[in-house]
This record gives structure tokens, sequence and C-alpha cells, in this order.
């Protein structure tokens, strides 16, 4: 798969390069905005199916949920990259200067005084600290909670700076006796709402409030907002202003190879399903790339992650909510998964000595920002440049003449800082009595010893596959 070119911003995504971005070009307004200054979905994660040794990529919708979402994931598993999607200006504008309050922030109550342009007194402070945290769940609307109270003490106990806040937000804000109300034409029809720190109780309001969510996800404690903080300054961060449906595909493919965190807030509801036929197709290709088996590939392993309220219906094996292991992959692409933590870089290549892999796969490898290269054609050809990364696919294992092997592996490490090599296991049950598997030695008095080495376990054999990386 060639690299993909997506419009939207980055942040820290020099050390991963893994999409190109074109910064969409927005036109200047002074006009009010129409975006949700909070969220309102209900999230419980079940985290006992997540893996801690494996690698996630998180793909969501851009709400500011979407935050506290990847604070409780944090917890549990490494985070390779963040996907956010939106096609709403002003909500992509709001992510990213959530992401840099969250980032200048000392401590909980700045980060809570700067997004509402208020100062608390010593008595809203004592409030705010006493209150429950919420551990795996981040708070949002119910038709009635009991915080409402609260709600109105902290409301009390603060000075709201109106000017500064419509000079930041560009919302119509206006403080009235229940709190901070706001008025803004957002897709989801919901054209006035009541923004708050903690409380999300429809009953008390009479309006869907939208919440902060203050002791749940990263503002649970201090500790889980240092522990955002490093996120957002160490994680690849791609913020794509596009529709989800039209790009839904793109990214799960380029990301195939790895377990995915797909937050959809409560997008794929009948409520918007009903607006936008188009997010079907969202959903199809969720439950088809979640449960396909081997043959039928891309067999992938996701996790979907809904607001609680209104949840779309999926497979088991893709609910997070009802989720309870890891999928069974096949040999293929768990072997897969393995080669992606070692590819890096933009302009790579995969060389094999199937004609048939290439003619199936209409000449794109499955690997992500990668070419395809037949082995005859790799070892006749010249080559004027060096590329990123260099991925020698079973050649010996798929009838390669020793002589054409070692002239591709010493090829293929003079013309490349990273080559990854994976062949048959000649120790495994799988190949112990055939011609198709290798010794480690054999790579070794070629090329010397590796950097890394690493044995791949089969479904019904240990070991059964040998990976080999050489980088400098």
């Amino acid at each position: 798969m060639e690299k993909i070119t997506f419009t939207g911003f980055g942040r820290n995504t020099k050390k991963d390069g893994f999409y190109k971005l074109v910064k969409p070009v927005f036109r200047k307004s002074n006009s009010k905005k129409n975006y949700y200054f909070l969220s309102n979905d209900i999230v419980k994660l079940k985290s006992c199916n997540l893996n801690p040794n494996r690698s996630y990529v998180f793909i969501g919708i851009a709400n500011p949920h979407s935050l506290h979402v990847l604070s409780l994931l944090i917890k549990y598993v490494g985070i390779e990259r963040i996907i956010m999607v939106d096609n709403n200006q002003g909500q992509i504008e709001h992510l990213l200067r959530l992401m840099h309050l969250i980032g200048q922030s000392k401590d909980r109550m700045d980060f809570l005084e700067s997004l509402f342009c208020v100062d608390f007194n010593k008595k809203a402070i004592e409030v705010l600290k006493s209150l429950d945290r919420n551990l795996n769940e981040i708070r949002g609307a119910v038709k009635r909670d009991n915080y409402y109270k609260v709600e109105q003490l902290l409301w009390q106990n603060l000075i709201f700076n109106r000017s500064k806040f419509q000079k930041r937000y560009r919302l119509g804000a206006k403080l009235d006796d229940k709190g901070l109300r706001i008025v803004s034409k957002t897709v989801g029809g919901i054209k006035e709402y009541y923004a708050t720190f903690v409380c999300g109780s429809l009953k008390d309001y009479g309006k869907w409030p939208f919440t902060a969510a203050f002791g749940s996800g990263y503002l649970q404690d201090e500790e889980s907002l240092g522990n955002m903080k490093r996120m957002i300054s160490s994680i690849p961060i791609y913020i794509i202003k596009a529709d989800l449906s039209d790009v839904c595909g793109k990214l799960l493919l380029s990301n195939r190879y790895y377990p995915i965190l797909f937050w959809t807030s409560n997008l794929l509801s009948q409520y918007f399903v009903k607006q936008n036929r188009r997010l079907i197709s969202v959903i199809n290709l969720l439950k088809t790339y979640g449960t396909n088996r081997e043959p039928n590939f891309p067999e992938m392993d996701i996790d979907v992650i809904q607001d609680m309220r209104d949840q779309c219906k999926f497979p088991r094996a893709v609910d997070n909510s009802r989720k309870v292991s890891n999928r069974s992959l096949s040999d293929h692409t768990r072997t897969f998964e393995e080669v992606c933590k070692y590819l890096t870089g933009d302009e790579n290549m995969e060389i094999v000595n199937v004609r048939r892999w290439i003619d199936q796969d209409r000449g794109a490898s499955k690997l992500p920002n990668t070419s395809y290269m037949l082995q005859d054609t790799f070892n006749k050809r010249q080559f004027n440049k060096k590329f990123t990364s260099i991925f020698l696919h079973i050649l010996f294992g798929h009838g390669s003449s020793m002589v054409d092997y070692k002239k591709t592996l010493i090829k293929a490490r003079s013309i490349s800082s990273n080559l990854i090599i994976v062949e048959h296991n000649a120790a495994s049950n799988d190949f112990r009595d055939t011609k198709l598997g290798i010794k480690k030695q054999l790579i070794n008095s070629i090329l010397g010893k590796e950097n890394k080495f690493v044995e791949i376990d089969g479904k019904h054999s240990k070991r059964r596959n040998l990976l080999f990386v050489y980088n400098e």
C-alpha cells in the first residue's frame, strides 16, 4: 500500500510519518463557530480483553470526549499512533485547542479555569477535590444524577470572564442561574445546551448538558492529567478533516496489522445513520474486517468503543462492551503484525517470488507505505536510491535458489538501513521434514549477526517463522 495523503493536521508525527498530510485551507471568519464545546457520551471501558503486550492504533471521532477515552486506554495498553476524524472545521480547531490547554495546564484546577475562562475561589477548589473518581467510566449525560447541586455550588464560587470565553471560542455563551448556557448550531441538532464541570442531569437542566467530566478520564486525578500530557507530547497524532464514511476503509486497511481501538461516540447510532446513510458502510467495514477469518482477508482485531446510551449493535468479536478476549488470527496476519513493528519510513519495498500474490493484490502490497517487487526483478535492477525499509517475504521458503537468495540478501542490505527478513523455521514441526525452512545460522553466515531476532509462533506449531532485522 503506497503512502496515503489526507487533509489534516499532525502533531509529533515526524518519527512516524505514516500518512502525508496537507493542511486544509480554513476560511477566516469572525462569525460564531458551530461545534461542540464539550461532549456528553457515557463510556464504560472493558479493559480485560486488552493486551498490554501489543501496541494499538486509536482511530476515533474528534469530539472532546475522545481525549477522555484515550486517557482510560493508555492505562492498559501502548498506543502506536492516534488518528482523529471530523468534517467540521470548528471541531478540529477545538480539539487542537483542548490538547494545547492540557499541555499548558499546571494541574486539573488550572485546566478547568483555562477551559471555562473562570477563576475558582477556595470553596470551589475544595468541592472539586472532594468529588468521587470514576475509574473505567467517563461521566456523561444521564436522565438524572446527583451532581446538580454540586454544579450549582461551583458556579456560585467562581468568576466567569464572558468576553474572554467568547473571544477564544466564538460561541454564544451566557451564565444564568443554572450554569453556562451555550447556543450553537451543531450537526446533532442540539442548538442550546449547558456546559458543566461534572453534572450530566437532563431532568435538572431541562436540556442535555455537556460536561468536562471532571473526576473521570484525564481529569480523574493529577496522575491521569500528567499521563495525558506525556501522551500528547510523544505519540504521533493525525487529525483528519473528512467524513468518516469517506476515509474509514483507508484508515482500517493501512492499519490492518495493528489491533485497533475504534471510538465512534454516538455517530453510528440510528439517529445519525438515518441522517447519513453512508455511515452504514462504516458499520459494515467494522463488522466484516472484525470477524473475517482466513482465507477471507483482511482479518483484524478491532475494539469498537461507543457512547453507551444508544449503541450500534456489533458482533461480540468487535464490541468492546461484550468482547471477552483477543481474536485468534491466522499465521499470516500475526506474522505481518510482527513485521509492522519494525517497518519504518515511507518508502518501503516488499520482495516476493510468488507472482500470484502480486496479481491477487493488484500490484499493491498489503503493508503500509510499501510497494511490491519480484525477487527476479530486484536482483536484475540497478537502484540509485536507498529504501527506508526492505522486507524479504519468505523467499527461500518459496523456492528461491541459494545463489539468488544470497544475491538478494546482500543487495537488499546495501540499499536499505532497515532490512527485515522472514523465513520458515527448519526446526518447526511444519517444515522439519521439508526443504522449505532455514536455520538461523544460514542468514548469519551471509549477513552476520542481526540486530533483532524473533521467533513467531504459528497456530499449530511453535516458532513457525523466523524474523531477522538488520538496521543501523
